[in-house]
């Protein structure tokens, strides 16, 4: 509502005034003389008013009012609206039979944490450490300095994998290097925001694909939000979060069918069908190709059948010949994500050509290795991209 200034230094003679209505609230204040005024509710009651030098008389938005016949000659007053809604008419004398409608005003609650205290950060917070192969220890770590341009995270749920975890524990791929702390795949509450935040609030919920390990708190550059490079996503209410916590896995699934440029109509193999080979399964599908996933665990496959991934193929022991699979499915894609480093030359001994620079297998995003291609196959472009080295 604005400020009204020198409404009592002015006002008008009102002999009369017709019934009518307002989107708005309106107020009369009475500056000289007597009057009768009426109104009629949203339910159709009808009450009349008395009024007299001095008086304020308040109209909800949506009641007909006048005062006809009944005011003295003196009578004056002046007048000021209430908050005009969205959508409301134009301030003016409107009228029921004609607008067929009757507004109504009504409250709404705005849930708010303007004046709400921050909450009371711990001096430290526990992290989960590998001290040495096969030993793991919770600690008290201190909680990570706030720098300007970062948010101050509480993890509510931190994703634990197969290929990354217990590889670090077991002393496995990239193992054995004690004390270690993996872990980047955090779903996590905004609780501080460093000097220079402008894309996120308190309280966000977002997931971080950020090397922060599993520890209660981390802090996440956020300087350049909409840079590739930032992997803070906020993440919408409907999501079931500890879902989210397993997005570090489908990025890579994502990043391997977009690197291998799978389409429509294409025929893939998927080698592995943990985590990131289901995730990888169901993206090349969704990008048109038929889809073939093997592994040697059955479960696993069934998990890939209801997924709705088009054949599954079973690796039974040392006598089963990839060699073959490739042969019987006319691959034009080949993907492998079971981490196996021992497949590398396997598949790339089956060849004819050395001269054939069609067939590739990345083992690293910033490495490609060409090897020959299949003698069955006629432009396959091979994509290994092994977990493990992610």
């Amino acid at each position: 509502m604005a400020l009204h200034k020198g409404l009592l230094k002015g006002g008008f003679h009102l002999p009369e005034c017709e019934k009518h209505f307002h989107d708005h609230d309106e107020t009369w204040i009475i500056l000289k003389g007597t009057g009768i005024g009426f109104w009629i509710d949203h339910e159709g009651t009808r009450k009349e008013f008395n009024l007299e030098e001095g008086d304020v008389w308040m109209i909800p938005a949506g009641f007909e009012h006048g005062s006809v016949d009944c005011n003295s000659s003196d009578f004056q007053i002046t007048t000021f609206n209430g908050t005009l809604a969205p959508g409301s008419h134009q301030p003016k004398h409107y009228y029921v039979e004609e607008e067929q409608y009757i507004p109504k005003l009504e409250l709404t609650k705005i849930p708010t944490d303007r004046y709400a205290k921050l909450p009371e950060l711990p001096k430290t917070m526990k992290a989960i450490v590998f001290v040495e192969k096969g030993r793991m220890n919770l600690e008290d770590h201190p909680l990570p300095e706030l720098k300007p341009d970062h948010i101050l995270c509480q993890t509510l749920f931190s994703g634990l994998t197969n290929g990354t975890e217990r590889n670090s524990l077991t002393g496995g791929n990239y193992g054995g290097n004690y004390p270690a702390q993996p872990g980047y795949q955090n779903v996590a509450r905004v609780v501080a925001l460093g000097p220079g935040v402008r894309a996120y609030e308190m309280g966000d919920i977002i997931f971080s694909g950020g090397h922060h390990n599993h520890v209660g708190y981390f802090a996440a550059d956020v300087s350049e939000p909409e840079a590739p490079s930032n992997l803070v996503v906020k993440l919408p209410e409907s999501l079931d979060l500890k879902w989210a916590s397993l997005f570090g896995m489908a990025g890579v699934a994502m990043h391997d069918v977009r690197r291998s440029t799978i389409g429509l109509g294409e025929r893939a193999l998927v080698i592995g069908a943990g985590g990131v080979g289901l995730f990888t399964a169901q993206i090349a599908r969704a990008a048109g190709a038929h889809v073939t996933i093997c592994d040697i665990a059955e479960d696993r496959l069934e998990i890939a059948k209801s997924l709705g991934i088009q054949e599954v193929q079973t690796i039974r022991g040392p006598t089963t010949s990839y060699s073959k699979i490739l042969e019987l499915l006319f691959l034009t894609k080949f993907l492998e994500l079971a981490g196996i480093k021992a497949l590398l030359p396997s598949v790339g001994g089956y060849s004819s050509s050395p001269d054939d620079q069609r067939f590739s297998i990345t083992s690293m995003p910033d490495k490609v290795t060409r090897l020959h291609s299949f003698t069955q196959v006629t432009s396959i472009d091979l994509t290994l991209r092994r977990y493990a080295d992610w």
